[in-house]
C-alpha cells in the first residue's frame, strides 16, 4: 500500500503529493488525515506530512519510493472529510495545500483533560458505621472524620475532602486499599463562555426582518431556491434574521454553522446566539484545543 502525502512546508513549489510505502506494521495505522513521519529532501531529513490519500498502485519505480518512518498517534489527526476540505479550499481560494490543512485541523496538539474528582463511599450504610465505630475504638480520627461525612453524602468533591474535611491523599489512598472508599474521576466539558446556564431570550422582529424570514421559510423546501444573501448595513439586525432562520432549522430537527470572520469577535457574537440558543452552542476555532 502506498499513501500520497503533502509535507509540513509551506511553498509553492512543495504544493503537491509525495508518494510513500506504508509498512506493513503501519498499514492499520494509516489513514486519510493521518499524521506522519516521512524522509524528505537531502539528507533524508525527518518531516511531518498529512496523508491525502491511499492506494495500491505506486506512481514511480519501488526503488525510488521511500517508507513512511512513523505514524503520529499523539498528533491531532483530521479525517478525510477534512483533508477533502481543505484541497476544496485550496482550489476555491488560491491557497496551498498545507495552509488548508493547517485551516481545518486543530492546532493545538496534546492538552490535558478537564476532570472532576471525587470520593466515594463503597460500603452499605450498616457496613460503614461499624466501619466507623471501629475507627473511633481505634482513634482514627481522619478516617473516621472522612467516614462519617460519606455516611452522611455518599460522594464528596475531592478538594472538599482535602480541603474543608482536611484529610491527607495518603489517608484517602488507605481507606482505598481496604476497599471503604473509591477516588472517582469524570471528564468535565469545557465551557469557553465560562456560564452554566444561557437565558434562551427571543426578541421580536420588525416587519422588514420578518419579510425576510418568511421568505426564506417559503423557498425551504424547494431543491431550486438559491443561496441567500442578506443585505443590510451593520446594525441593522441580521444577526436577529440568522437567529430565527437557525431556530426553524432546529424546530425542523437540523442543524446550523455560524461562520464569524475574526477570532476576536468571536465572544459577543457567540453570547448572543448563547442568550438565544442556551448550551446548544459550540465553539470551534484555531485557538481551541
Amino acid at each position: 500500500m502506498f499513501a500520497d502525502i503533502i509535507v509540513n512546508i509551506s511553498h509553492e513549489k512543495l504544493d503537491r503529493t509525495f508518494q510513500y510505502l506504508v509498512p506493513q506494521e503501519l498499514s492499520k495505522e494509516v489513514y486519510p488525515g493521518a499524521v506522519v513521519q516521512v524522509p524528505f529532501g537531502k539528507g533524508d531529513r525527518l518531516t511531518k506530512g498529512y496523508i491525502v490519500r491511499l492506494t495500491e498502485k505506486p506512481e514511480c519505480e519501488l526503488s525510488r519510493i521511500k517508507e513512511i518512518r512513523e505514524v503520529l498517534s499523539d498528533c491531532a489527526t483530521g479525517e478525510d472529510r477534512l483533508v477533502a476540505l481543505a484541497a476544496w479550499m485550496r482550489r476555491m481560494y488560491g491557497s496551498t495545500m498545507i495552509q488548508a490543512l493547517k485551516t481545518v485541523l486543530p492546532a493545538r496538539q496534546k492538552v490535558r483533560r478537564k476532570e472532576k474528582k471525587s470520593v466515594r463511599l463503597l460500603l452499605a450504610q450498616d457496613a460503614a458505621r461499624e466501619k466507623l465505630a471501629f475507627y473511633q475504638k481505634k482513634n482514627q480520627r481522619a478516617r473516621g472524620r472522612l467516614l462519617a461525612a460519606l455516611i452522611e453524602e455518599t460522594e464528596i468533591p475531592y478538594e472538599i475532602v482535602t480541603g474543608k474535611l482536611n484529610i491527607s491523599p495518603a489517608t484517602i489512598r488507605a481507606m482505598e486499599e481496604q476497599k471503604t472508599v473509591a477516588c472517582v474521576s469524570v471528564t468535565v466539558y469545557r465551557n469557553p463562555l465560562h456560564q452554566t446556564q444561557g437565558a434562551a431570550r427571543k426578541i421580536e422582529l420588525n416587519d422588514e426582518q420578518r419579510a425576510v424570514v418568511e421568505e426564506i421559510r417559503r423557498g425551504w423546501d424547494d431543491p431550486a431556491f438559491p443561496t441567500c444573501l442578506i443585505h443590510g448595513v451593520t446594525g441593522s439586525g441580521k444577526t436577529e434574521v440568522y437567529m430565527e432562520i437557525i431556530a426553524e432549522a432546529v424546530r425542523r430537527g437540523e442543524q446550523a454553522i455560524v461562520l464569524i470572520p475574526e477570532i476576536a469577535l468571536t465572544y459577543q457574537t457567540v453570547m448572543r446566539f448563547y442568550r438565544r440558543f442556551g448550551e446548544r452552542i459550540s465553539i470551534i476555532h484555531s485557538r481551541l484545543s
